[in-house]
C-alpha cells in the first residue's frame, strides 16, 4: 500500500515513525528536529555530512532544500518551525530616520 499526501503547514508536530520510516521537510532552514525516542537518520541536500540524532538530543536544519529524515528505530520526534521576525511599519509620529522596526 502506498499513501501520498499533498504539503502539510504547521509550526510544531510531534510524529511517530515506525523503524525506516520516512519524513521529508522541504526549505526547512531553522527547523529544529528533536527525537524523544529511538534514532533518527537526517540527509540534508547540499551537506555531505549526514547526522544521526538519539533519543534527547535535537538538530536544527542548516540548509534550504530537501531534508530527509529517517527512523533508523521506531522513534517518535518533534519538528518545531523557526519563528520568522516580521517588519512593521511605524506609526507617522515616529522618528524619520527610522524606517521599519523589528516585531515579535
Amino acid at each position: 500500500m502506498q499513501i501520498e499526501a499533498g504539503p502539510i503547514e504547521f509550526r510544531q508536530s510531534t510524529f511517530e515513525l515506525a523503524r525506516e520510516g520516512l519524513l521529508a521537510i522541504r526549505d526547512g532552514q531553522g527547523t529544529r528536529v528533536e527525537a524523544h525516542e529511538g534514532a533518527l537518520w537526517v540527509t540534508e541536500e547540499g551537506d555531505l555530512k549526514d547526522t544521526v540524532v538519539s533519543a534527547g538530543e535535537s538538530f536544527t536544519i542548516r540548509h534550504a532544500g530537501l531534508t530527509v529524515i529517517t527512523a533508523l528505530s521506531a522513534s517518535r520526534l518533534t519538528v518545531e518551525e523557526p519563528v520568522r521576525e516580521t517588519l512593521a511599519r511605524p506609526p507617522d509620529s515616529a522618528r524619520a530616520d527610522v524606517e521599519w522596526r523589528r516585531c515579535a
